[in-house]
C-alpha cells in the first residue's frame, strides 16, 4: 500500500485525568487537549458510525475517560505521517502495520503514558484510538480496555508537572542499564495485573532485580538496599526498612505457602511507591548494578549514595 504524502488524524481518549494533564509534552505533532464531550462523540459518530450513547456508556464511562458530569473529555490528538517511522517498510505493508505495529505511533504514545506513572500513582491509560483522513474517510480504530480494579485519578501538582516534563524530555526506554530496564518493565506490568497476589509478586521481583547481588541474605539486601537508596534521613530510612521487612515477609508467606489473605491494595501502593522512587533515583544516578551494590553496602542509613 503506497501511502504517498497523505496525512492522517489520530485521536485517543485518556482515562483518569483532569485539567492538570494539559500542557504535558509528548512529542512533535502530538498533544493533549480538552474537548467538550459532544464534540468528540459527534466526530466518532460521523467517522465510524458509533452510537453516541453506546460510546459514552460502554466505552468512555467504563474506562473512566469522562468526568461524572459527562461534559468534557481529555484526548491525545496528532497528525500521522505514515512515512516518518516506516520508510524501510515495503509498500505492500498494511496501513495498520505501518502506523500501529511497526510504525510506532501508538507504541511511542504508550511509552510516554507509562513513563508518566513514574511520577505519580494513578490509572492514566490510553485505552483506544481512532485514525481517519477526513470525517468521511474513516481508516481504523483499536485498543484495549483498561479495566482497572480501582479507578485512581492521575492528578499532577505544579511540582509534579515540572518533574514529569524533565523525565519525558530526557529519558526514553529502553534504559541504558538492563537491570533498571527490567525493573521498570515489571513496574509497568504491575498496572495490567489485576490479581492482587500476582501484582505483589511482580513488584517484589523488581526489587530483587535492583538490589539482589545473586548471593545469600536476599531479604536483608532488598530491605536494606531500598532503605539506603530512598531514606534521606536515618529515621526515614529506618521506617522504609521496617515497612519493606513487613512486605517481604508477606512475599515469603505467599511464595512458600500460597497464602495471600493478608495482602491489601495499600501494600501494592506502598511497594509501587518505593519502586517508583527507586527507579527515578537510579535513572539520575546512572550507575551499573555492581557499582550500585557496592555503594549500598558501604553507605549507612541517611547517607546519600554516589
Amino acid at each position: 500500500m503506497n501511502l504517498g504524502n497523505r496525512k492522517y488524524n489520530f485521536i485517543a481518549p485518556l482515562s483518569n485525568v483532569d485539567d492538570t494533564i494539559l500542557g504535558i509534552y509528548l512529542f512533535s505533532g502530538f498533544q493533549i487537549e480538552k474537548w467538550p464531550l459532544k464534540r468528540y462523540t459527534a466526530l466518532i459518530e460521523q467517522c465510524f458510525g458509533e452510537d453516541p450513547d453506546d460510546l459514552i456508556n460502554d466505552t468512555l464511562s467504563y474506562n473512566s475517560c469522562i468526568d461524572e458530569d459527562k461534559n468534557d473529555i481529555f484526548i491525545v490528538t496528532g497528525e500521522i505521517d505514515p512515512t516518518t517511522y516506516s520508510r524501510e517498510l515495503p509498500d505492500t505493508t498494511s496501513f495498520e502495520d505501518k502506523i500501529i505495529d511497526r510504525g510506532g505511533y501508538f507504541k511511542r504514545l504508550n511509552e510516554k503514558i507509562n513513563m508518566m506513572r513514574l511520577i505519580k500513582e494513578g490509572h492514566i491509560a490510553l485505552t483506544h484510538y481512532y485514525i481517519y483522513e477526513t470525517p468521511d474517510e474513516p481508516m481504523m480504530s483499536g485498543g484495549k480496555s483498561s479495566n482497572f480494579p480501582l479507578s485512581i485519578p492521575f492528578i499532577l501538582t505544579p511540582d509534579d508537572k515540572l518533574r514529569l516534563d524533565i523525565l519525558l524530555r530526557e529519558y526514553n526506554p529502553p534504559f541504558e542499564f538492563s537491570y533498571l530496564q527490567l525493573a521498570y518493565e515489571n513496574f509497568i506490568e504491575s498496572y495490567d495485573i489485576h490479581e492482587l497476589h500476582l501484582c505483589f509478586l511482580i513488584l517484589m521481583i523488581a526489587f530483587e532485580v535492583l538490589f539482589n547481588a545473586g548471593h545469600q541474605e536476599l531479604k536483608y539486601r532488598i530491605t536494606r538496599g531500598t532503605a539506603v537508596l530512598l531514606g534521606e534521613t536515618k529515621d526515614e530510612a529506618f521506617e522504609i526498612y521496617a515497612n519493606m521487612q513487613k512486605l517481604y515477609d508477606k512475599r515469603s508467606l505467599l511464595v512458600h505457602t500460597g497464602k495471600y489473605n493478608s495482602l491489601t491494595y495499600s501494600d501494592i501502593f506502598l511497594l509501587r511507591h518505593y519502586l517508583r522512587n527507586a527507579i527515578l533515583s537510579l535513572l539520575t544516578k546512572k550507575i551499573d548494578k555492581n557499582e550500585l551494590i557496592e555503594n549500598l553496602t558501604a553507605c549507612g542509613f541517611g547517607q546519600p549514595i554516589a
